[in-house]
């Protein structure tokens, strides 16, 4: 795809955004964000900037207080919720949480939507864990956000959840679609959501990668081409496990 028409998609994709009202990303995230990236993260400082939002709170004690952890008594506490999650789980939830409340309320493709992208998250993660220089959250959050597009596509066209459902399994299908009903795609969408919740660069190149047959050979970072490797290869694994009466096509 030329650089010109990639510009024009990308003009198209932020008034589409614009024109959709999504909220900014929440302060709270911000700033645990800018306290995860210091030299040595501050535990307690971390667990007061969850705690001034209710829904993030919520969010982190529903988890730690769930049976997947199994604690003997239940947790109220948000810093002692940071310290039994540890920081990397507390980041995706943080960031999960954080993106699915911005497009609440939810409707019926936005269930079906979360349940897949969590999988996807979940799945390029544990890749990414045997996978030496790729981070594991780098890869959790092109999981999370690399259709994340679809949803701002949503609410744009009454009919987009029918036509991504038919034919994303599709994928030169689904990217002609999308350009014909918008004059962009929902993964340049997603790319530039991405960008707005300043996600690393290497992450929102790799979303921008992770619908294109192949890996373009002018991509010379290394964590861009296995990011964008994993997320195709969880696309795949976690599509067929969901809706194995596609047959995934090239």
């Amino acid at each position: 795809m030329s650089g010109g028409v990639i510009e024009e998609e990308i003009r198209a994709a932020k008034k589409m955004i614009a024109a959709v009202d999504i909220p900014e990303m929440p302060e709270a995230l911000t700033q645990f964000q800018t306290e995860m990236r210091s030299d040595s993260p501050d535990m307690e400082r971390l667990a007061e900037i969850i705690s001034t939002d209710i829904t993030l709170s919520g969010m982190v004690l529903q988890l730690v207080n769930s049976a997947k952890y199994g604690l003997p008594s239940k947790i109220s506490s948000i810093q002692r919720a940071v310290v039994v999650l540890g920081l990397s789980t507390m980041r995706n939830v943080i960031l999960s949480a954080a993106l699915r409340n911005t497009f609440a309320p939810g409707s019926e493709f936005q269930e079906l939507f979360w349940d897949q992208a969590n999988a996807c998250a979940k799945a390029a993660e544990a890749m990414a864990h045997s996978i030496e220089g790729v981070s594991p959250d780098d890869a959790f959050a092109i999981g999370l956000f690399h259709d994340a597009g679809a949803l701002v596509c949503e609410r744009s066209h009454p009919r987009y959840p029918e036509v991504f459902r038919h034919a994303h399994s599709a994928i030169d299908t689904i990217l002609g679609v999308d350009r014909k009903m918008f004059k962009t795609t929902h993964i340049v969408i997603s790319h530039q959501l991405a960008k707005n919740w300043n996600l690393p660069d290497h992450v929102c190149q790799a979303i921008l990668l992770s619908h294109v047959v192949g890996c373009d050979e002018d991509v010379d970072d290394p964590a861009v081409r296995a990011l964008t490797a994993i997320i195709k290869a969880s696309n795949y694994v976690v599509g067929t496990v969901l809706y194995p009466e596609i047959e995934p096509k090239q």
